[in-house]
């Protein structure tokens, strides 16, 4: 009996043993291994500056970044050339070795590259504009496919036809380009949204009725070959289920913030007061929309529009989301140029001042984590520059492009230059080389003497010069700022 006892208590003092054994580890799991939510925040890793001067031309613009694995990296830019200054493409892929970006491959075309797609069966396309043989100002937009023997045309040459995004669904057998097609008698809207499928090995109009407005500016899929789903935006947002196109029903969205005294409230006429410019499609059922709302004709009166579809439901994370208004203190309002998201949930946004010329006119990088929250980087606060685009793979690597303004005396007097900047996220090794903060901040691009401001129009304070009327609908209608980079 007395045995009995012993041994029950033995057991009870060897079950209280390894459940404060237990206890301790998964105590210690908690203080030590941060939630999946919080791993970016625990390492806090700051964006560096990539010296580009080894593998890219002073005169080059850079415009894309497209991150396709933790090592290789695409760039998309362009060059004037010649007396005529007429613009070429410039495409460049980098490989991440040795503890540096290096240039592995290099193109140069006769086209303006507006859109580069890098298929998950490792197919290479472009939308390249150009200009036919003998005009100065009739451009064609078409698409190229590179092969073994350089790049081959998979497209006519579209005259009235522009196109913005190539998509190709998993395998490669299967794709859509999207853009807008121009009207030939309009009275406001000059132009409906235009799509091509590529099946059975060719591109083909495809009949469905303009579903996006003016244009399509952004595609995106995800899901099986088999069973795909993908989202179109422009000025609305397009579902495909795989056989048909669907408008979405978006979310309402926060009242659009009352026109300044003296400005013409935005009316919707040459084009729409919300418009949409990028989608990412990480699962059939988690998307992201980017977007602008406009007050007025103007684009200093808009605001950042990103809008979240998880759990079946529209969320809008801005407006709403105060980040951008608690900006570092005395530094300009700001703009989302890009995003980007990663298939671990965790995305980036890229934010530039709305006014370029201005002081402590500094661009900066928005971490977006799985929980929703937003959290600015650390990057170098380099005034007058612009973020175009930035793009990762995970929580660990990304990269951004951009351009920095900055006056330069020549024989003509100061004129202000471009300088395209690289920055990279996660690369810390030791042995790169990085580029430090300029000890000197650069002078603003300097403004007229006479500040000839209109009402309805956007002045540039850089060159004393407004954009008015249909020019400067179009101009904001096909990305504003961005745009300079593109087309």
């Amino acid at each position: 009996m007395q045995s009995q006892v012993q041994l029950t208590r033995n057991r009870a003092a060897t079950f209280l043993i390894g459940a404060v054994v237990v206890g301790l580890v998964l105590l210690i799991a908690l203080i030590v291994l941060p939630a999946p939510w919080s791993h970016s925040q625990s390492l806090r890793r700051s964006w560096q500056q990539v010296s580009l001067s080894d593998f890219i031309a002073p005169a080059v613009r850079l415009s894309e970044v497209q991150l396709i694995d933790s090592t290789t990296a695409w760039l998309v830019g362009y060059e004037n050339v010649g007396q005529s200054s007429a613009r070429e493409g410039r495409l460049y892929k980098l490989k991440w070795q040795n503890g540096k970006w290096s240039l592995s491959e290099q193109y140069n075309l006769p086209q303006v590259i507006n859109y580069l797609n890098v298929a998950s069966d490792g197919s290479i396309r472009i939308i390249a504009t150009g200009k036919f043989e003998g005009s100065c100002c009739t451009t064609y937009d078409q698409i190229l496919r590179k092969d073994a023997t350089g790049w081959q045309a998979e497209t006519e040459k579209f005259r009235k036809v522009f196109l913005n995004s190539i998509e190709m669904l998993p395998g490669g057998q299967e794709g859509w380009a999207g853009g807008g097609i121009e009207v030939d008698s309009c009275k406001f809207t000059c132009s409906e949204s235009y799509l091509l499928h590529y099946t059975h090995g060719a591109w083909i109009t495809d009949t469905t009725p303009s579903l996006n407005g003016r244009s399509i500016v952004s595609m995106d899929f995800a899901g099986e070959a088999e069973h795909p789903v993908g989202y179109a935006v422009g000025e609305y947002i397009s579902r495909y289920d795989g056989q048909n196109w669907t408008r979405v029903t978006l979310p309402k969205l926060p009242p659009t913030p009352t026109a300044p005294p003296g400005q013409e409230p935005c009316p919707g006429l040459y084009f729409n007061c919300l418009s949409f410019s990028k989608v990412r499609t990480l699962k059939p059922d988690d998307v992201w929309v980017l977007g602008s709302s406009y007050s007025t004709l103007s684009t200093r009166d808009s605001e950042s529009v990103l809008l979240h579809l998880t759990g079946g439901q529209w969320q809008v994370v801005m407006p709403g989301n105060t980040i951008l208004k608690d900006r570092p203190a005395g530094t300009q309002p700001m703009l989302v140029s890009d995003f980007s998201f990663g298939s671990d949930g965790y995305g980036f946004l890229s934010a530039y001042p709305f006014e370029l010329a201005g002081n402590r006119a500094y661009s900066q990088i928005i971490q977006v984590r799985p929980d929703g929250s937003l959290y600015y980087e650390q990057i170098a606060q380099i005034e007058h520059m612009i973020l175009r685009s930035i793009s990762n793979k995970d929580v660990d690597h990304a990269l951004a492009v951009g351009e920095q303004s900055i006056q330069v005396p020549t024989e003509r007097g100061i004129e202000n230059r471009l300088t395209a900047m690289l920055f990279s996220y996660g690369y810390e090794d030791d042995n790169r080389t990085r580029i430090p903060a300029p000890s000197a901040t650069p002078k603003p691009p300097r403004a007229p003497t006479e500040d000839k401001r209109y009402s309805d129009g956007y002045y540039f304070p850089g060159v004393g010069h407004n954009v008015r009327g249909r020019f400067l609908t179009y101009w904001q209608q096909h990305g504003g700022w961005l745009s300079l980079a593109t087309r």
